[in-house]
């Protein structure tokens, strides 16, 4: 039986929420009812996070000293005939933040993400899966999703090779909100009317973090495309 993590580098669209903030939700928070059997999941994703300030934080050395406690604990599990782990990477909300810690130059991005992120993952003998990072809710007159990360989305897509897997979860997500029209697409962002939740009674616009059922619309189409691809972790 083939047992392993699935582990999360992300920011506040797939990062868990506190109760004060809910219906806010993030996408990782609903993924791990996809995984297969003998799976299971670690969501490093934090509020806030830039690939650069995720970095600094210390979470991807914490998160593969975990993935090789794991994968000591699986050679005593009898159960056990093979060991994987997945890190799946999505930045790109927080890159343009004017703070010191946050703020990334694109080309800076890349070498966040792939000397960073990616090459330690796979020296330790693990795959990357690469997520270009949730649209936002914005939209052309048109009905056409706008790309509000500029030269950054198309950063990810130069060094797509880089990863084991890239998934272009923006595109993917983007064709499918066009076709569903902007008032249902809505529903899937923390956009509330006065008096429609506890936490928010003077109602919300957020263009860019997800309700529960977007956050679980999200979770399905990535893990969607990941069993298309033939990753083993999803059930």
């Amino acid at each position: 039986m083939t047992k392993g993590l699935v582990i999360v580098f992300g920011d506040s669209t797939a990062a868990k929420k506190e109760d004060s903030v809910r219906p806010e939700t993030g996408w990782a928070e609903c993924f791990e009812g996809y995984l297969a059997p003998g799976w299971k999941l670690l969501n490093y994703a934090e509020n806030g996070m830039s690939s650069k300030s995720f970095v600094r934080s210390g979470k991807i050395e914490e998160a593969l000293l975990r993935a090789e406690y794991e994968l000591k604990k699986a050679e005593e599990d009898e159960e056990c005939d093979t060991f994987c782990a997945y890190f799946i990477i999505q930045f790109g909300h927080n890159e343009t933040k004017t703070s010191e810690d946050r703020f990334s130059l694109a080309e800076d991005f890349r070498g966040n993400i792939v000397s960073k992120m990616i090459h330690p993952i796979m020296k330790a003998g693990w795959q990357s899966v690469l997520l270009t990072p949730i649209p936002r809710f914005i939209f052309t007159e048109e009905g056409k999703v706008v790309n509000s990360f500029g030269e950054y989305l198309y950063t990810l897509h130069d060094f797509a090779s880089d990863a084991d897997y890239f998934i272009d979860i923006h595109s993917l997500l983007s064709d499918l909100f066009e076709k569903a029209g902007k008032s249902k697409a809505r529903k899937c962002y923390m956009n509330l009317e006065k008096g429609q939740c506890e936490n928010y009674k003077n109602g919300r616009i957020d263009n860019t973090h997800l309700t529960e059922d977007g956050a679980a619309f999200v979770a399905y189409a990535i893990a969607k495309t990941m069993k298309e691809e033939g990753l083993e972790c999803i059930r």
